[in-house]
């Protein structure tokens, strides 16, 4: 298919070239939903800019200031930042193809010494870029460089509607600091008559936040936000002291509450999503301790495992009160071989390619779509899978290695057919978590819809009956 760009002030020769492989890249995903054919490259690729974090938020699985064993789970791994050289080295193929990429991964990627040029490295491949952030590093410096980027979205990770009920929970995030920054970044966006970055907030389901989210989609429109989600809160076995403000939706209570704030979202303009957090609607007793057992991670433990509730309001101060443990020595590390160093054989017994006992409400797309690159460049398939099983690494590897290699091979023959590699997707499984669609064609709408924005055009990238077939795909 040609590309319409010629002529245009804006289609630079290297415009041109990116612009006809990501076109082909959108024609192979939909070959795939049509014939089953699968495609050559992934069209999203996360990246790991960091796995350090500048917070302890209580209900993080690494950093959390409650967690005693959170010394040894950061020496589990090496720690640092995604050298920009890297990049540019190992992933500009991978690049040149990709719609999206999602710039985080396990850790704040704004603490990056060379986050702008990090930035600036993805931003000639002429992808949408996202992150999600806690907020503390929107500065004037960093606000004025991801508007005149147009960078694509920053997701502020940020629950509570006043100072002392989220900085109990992220633990040394300054409330004032963030809505400052939030507002900031929306002026910005104003002045210059820019529409990105989308400002976007990841809330999360604690009881005290469920109840007073009005108030929350209040003061977010206050700051100009143009996206709320709503997800519940999964509890980890090292902060059990969390599982009893995991809330669930009851139609009555966070049910209403959730009407309320999508109606009061509406009215200021905001896009309103708590669908992840609605998938654990409970109508009994007994389907909320059902719900609620389920939001921990690994399955459900005995009473006399589960620590004691703490107050929201006393959980900064109890933090101080949890003495880590010592690491473990450096020579201790956990050996993390990926399957394309192990024969065949032990790749498909990691793998554990199995009928699930709980059968997915949605089929998963990740396999066909997406690649995880972790600040090692290691290699999974989404940001659900575990952190544990790698199908490949970067760094090692080529893409189409790791693409055709046992791991992503196995899970892309073995999903239509209802088989899971549940050595890596047990717990989204269990969970729900995995999204129901791939919503390829609305990325790619959406990514016409920033190019346009970014550039300054209004041709169209990519044709008309690519999105009539994904309708015609959908229908069937």
């Amino acid at each position: 298919m040609e590309t319409i760009f010629g002529g245009c002030d804006f289609a630079r020769p290297r415009t041109l070239h990116l612009l006809d492989r990501k076109i082909t890249a959108i024609n192979a995903f939909l070959t795939f939903c049509e014939t089953g054919v699968i495609p050559e490259y992934p069209i999203e690729v996360f990246l790991e800019l960091s796995n350090v974090c500048n917070m302890k938020c209580v209900m993080c699985p690494t950093f959390s200031g409650i967690n005693i064993h959170r010394h040894r789970t950061l020496k589990v791994e090496e720690r640092g930042f995604f050298e920009t050289e890297s990049a540019q080295k190992f992933l500009g193929q991978l690049l040149e193809r990709s719609l999206v990429v999602h710039a985080f991964g396990y850790g704040e990627p704004t603490i990056h010494p060379e986050f702008i040029r990090f930035m600036e490295e993805l931003r000639k491949y002429e992808v949408m870029i996202d992150f999600i952030t806690n907020g503390m590093r929107l500065d004037e410096t960093h606000c004025q460089f991801l508007v005149e980027q147009s960078i694509y979205k920053v997701s502020i990770s940020f629950s509570g509607a006043s100072a002392e009920e989220y900085e109990n929970v992220y633990l040394g995030g300054d409330f004032d600091k963030i809505v400052k920054g939030i507002r900031r970044l929306d002026q910005i966006k104003r002045t210059q008559g820019r529409s990105f970055p989308i400002i976007e907030i990841n809330s999360i389901g604690f009881e005290h936040h469920m109840n007073k989210l009005v108030d929350f989609v209040e003061l977010m429109g206050s700051c100009g936000v143009n996206v709320i989600h709503v997800k519940p809160l999964n509890v980890y076995r090292t902060t059990t002291e969390l599982l009893s403000h995991a809330a669930v939706c009851r139609p009555e209570v966070e049910g209403e509450v959730i009407r309320k704030a999508s109606q009061r979202a509406k009215e200021l303009g905001i896009i309103f999503c708590a669908e992840p957090f609605q998938r654990t609607t409970a109508s009994t007793v007994n389907d909320v301790e059902t719900q609620r057992s389920l939001r921990l991670v690994g399955g459900a433990l005995p009473a006399d495992q589960i620590e004691s509730r703490v107050d929201i309001k006393g959980m900064r101060d109890y933090s101080k009160s949890k003495k880590a443990l010592p690491p473990l020595p450096e020579g201790e590390r956990l050996p993390n071989p990926t399957l394309l160093d192990v024969n065949e054989e032990e790749a498909a017994r990691r793998i554990k390619i199995e009928t699930p006992s709980r059968r997915p409400k949605y089929r998963c797309f990740e396999p066909y779509k997406t690649m995880y690159i972790r600040k090692d460049g290691n290699v999974k398939p989404c940001c659900f899978s575990d952190n544990l099983l790698y199908y490949g690494n970067v760094r090692r590897h080529s893409h189409k290695e790791i693409w055709t290699g046992p791991g992503y091979g196995a899970a892309q023959r073995s999903m239509p057919e209802g088989r899971y590699p549940m050595g890596s997707c047990h717990h989204c499984i269990e969970q729900e978590m995995m999204p129901s669609d791939h919503v390829v064609d609305r990325t790619a709408r959406e990514y016409q819809r920033w190019h346009q924005n970014a550039f300054r055009h209004q041709d169209e990238i990519f044709a008309p009956e690519i999105f009539e077939r994904f309708q015609k795909c959908r229908n069937e």
